[in-house]
């Protein structure tokens, strides 16, 4: 019970999933009235949404800001000046990669800036026989780009490292029995990468689906699994649609089937564990309604939200529907995320979606739109961004201290705001605002003196970023970096008087280094007099250190945790003063 009501007080501190926050539907310029919806893909990273489709016999490519408009005169760009098979786009923070079959050869473009200019990244390889609508799908994930492909009836796989090199050898996915379909996601795990793969099993008889492993660091692969627990031999039709997400700990597979006779569709998924164990699974029943198409995609706080579109049967197939849903980490459907992309999706239409940090977005061709059908519409989900990562303190220009940070993955970003806390006192300040990656504070500077000589004023600074995107929405704020810097306000100690200025409010700073192994520093603040504990816990309620248990006067304390008996894991540390509790995540990695 101790460890309940533990937990439960630690997740009340934590930023849960937040309800969806649509924009309204954005009419782009993006024609596609010609545009083949079978070779149509989309990605979203830092530097848009990017878009490709085959449309007289081009491939092209068009990138698009989050207020659905495109540089008419940058774009589209020709990717490929021929008819191509099974292309997709995906990448990373700064790279786009194509990749599509032309004949029998899997070729990939890149582009390298946001999709301005692309270049055939060679090595291509060649199959035994030519690339076929949905025989071909790829990824990106950490340091590799991962292809599977069909060739002779038989699942392969090969990847590729980023840096360059040429591809792995050929590898066989479905252990030598006939598949089509396949399906590949990718999840790098500290120093592994893991593959997973989905495709239908084919033999005229049944229509079972199998899913599989491949771990790439250590060359091992899984025996091929059937999506127990729910029998699809029992029904046909599996291959409306086939996708797969997962990570070093679960497998999330989604598929259709109908039941005949009667003729019923069902929207079905399950979560198994990597020893196909269900974690949680159910399906949805379309009323008679027929799933063409679905898409999948993740976002950073776990969840998995899906795209599909259907053909109303009950209205003789006339009227056709697009639907957007999400679901928690542990696969379980969330009805408040349950609504329509629009009431009016036609068949086959370009429907489609991508995801950056914890914003969705979704793009569509709506025939009864104000352009008649000719041009894309789109919105997205506009969460809170992801914290910026990577923040860092220098020393630049005239000793004065530089930060330096990474641009965050969402398209909508605005501005960054930076933030200084003085040992001095007064809490956290916004001292200012950029669009850039880099700020310089001009009030500090870096101390040279020479001991025994010191510096006045010469004390710990302490900075962080966060960054607000075009919703006005604001992040929560980067790891903290310290500085020993000069300047600010004046020395007390010049004065004649030591004391530290007055604290004027309660903060518990965030630990640093983090992640750290073994030892790291945390900093807080005490406004009043009276008893503080700090104390650190595992992620199941558990005390796992005592830090400070003591009775505090007013002012500014550090304390270390050596963490060297416990470990690699996430923490969380807690600290308690009169009214005054907060929590941070502390992140042990030996």
């Amino acid at each position: 019970m101790k460890y309940l009501i533990l937990l439960l007080l630690f997740l009340s501190s934590v930023n849960f999933p937040q309800t969806s926050n649509w924009t309204n539907v954005k009419e782009t310029n993006i024609n596609v009235v010609n545009a083949d919806p079978f070779r149509f893909d989309f990605f979203t990273n830092r530097y848009g949404n990017h878009i490709i489709f085959q449309e007289d016999n081009i491939l092209k490519y068009y990138r698009m800001d989050v207020d659905g408009y495109s540089d008419p005169h940058l774009f589209p760009r020709p990717i490929e000046s021929s008819s191509v098979f099974s292309p997709s786009i995906s990448g990373d923070d700064n790279n786009l990669y194509v990749v599509y079959g032309l004949g029998n050869e899997v070729r990939v473009k890149r582009s390298t800036n946001g999709g301005l200019s692309w270049s055939l990244w060679y090595p291509s390889f060649s199959l035994s026989t030519n690339v076929t609508e949905w025989g071909l799908e790829s990824v990106v994930s950490g340091d590799k780009i991962h292809v599977t492909y069909l060739e002779q009836g038989v699942v392969r796989y090969r990847f590729r490292s980023l840096t360059g090199g040429d591809w792995s050898p050929v590898l066989d996915v479905s252990d030598g029995e006939s598949g089509n379909f396949p399906r590949i996601t990718a999840y790098k795990y500290y120093i592994s990468d893991f593959v997973y793969f989905m495709y239908r099993k084919f033999n005229h008889v049944d229509y079972d689906c199998k899913w599989r492993r491949f771990d790439v660091s250590s060359g091992t692969w899984d025996t091929p699994i059937y999506t127990a627990p729910i029998e699809l031999n029992e029904y046909d039709e599996t291959d409306k649609f086939l996708g797969i997400r997962a990570d070093y700990q679960n497998v999330i597979i989604y598929f259709e089937f109908h039941r005949p006779p009667p003729t019923d569709y069902f929207f079905a998924w399950i979560n198994l564990d990597l020893n196909n164990n269900p974690i949680s699974y159910g399906n949805a029943d379309l009323n008679n309604q027929e799933n063409h198409r679905m898409y999948s995609t993740p976002t950073a706080d776990g969840k998995t939200h899906t795209v599909f579109y259907w053909n109303d049967l009950a209205e003789g197939g006339s009227s056709d529907h697009g639907l957007w849903r999400s679901f928690s980490a542990e696969m379980i459907p969330t009805d408040e995320f349950y609504q329509y992309v629009s009431n009016q999706v036609n068949f086959l239409y370009h429907l489609n979606l991508s995801s950056a940090g914890n914003d969705v977005h979704v793009i569509w061709k709506d025939p009864y739109g104000p352009d008649g059908g000719s041009n894309l519409r789109y919105k997205y989900d506009d969460q809170i961004p992801l914290a910026p990562a990577g923040l860092t303190v220098t020393e630049g220009a005239n000793n004065h201290p530089r930060l330096d940070w990474n641009v965050g993955p969402e398209p909508d970003r605005h501005i960054y705001k930076i933030y200084r806390f003085d040992s001095y006192g007064g809490g956290w300040q916004n001292i200012d605002s950029t669009t850039a990656t880099t700020y310089t504070d001009q009030e500090f500077t870096y101390c040279h003196a020479i001991p025994p000589a010191t510096c006045a004023n010469y004390r710990n600074i302490s900075y962080r970023v966060t960054v607000v995107d075009k919703g006005s929405h604001e992040s929560d704020p980067s790891l903290e970096v310290i500085a020993r810097l000069v300047g600010g306000a004046p020395s007390k100690a010049g004065a004649g008087n030591k004391d530290v200025e007055k604290v004027t409010e309660y903060s518990l700073v965030q630990n640093y280094p983090n992640p750290f192994n073994p030892i790291t520093t945390i900093n807080y603040s005490i406004k009043s007099a009276g008893m503080v504990t700090l104390k650190a816990y595992d992620m199941l309620g558990r005390e796992v250190a005592t830090l400070v248990n003591e009775m505090k006067g007013a002012g500014n304390f550090s304390v270390e945790f050596n963490a060297s008996e416990l470990p690699s894991g996430i923490y969380v540390y807690r600290l308690t003063a009169g009214n005054f509790v907060d929590t941070k995540k502390l992140i042990l990695l030996k």
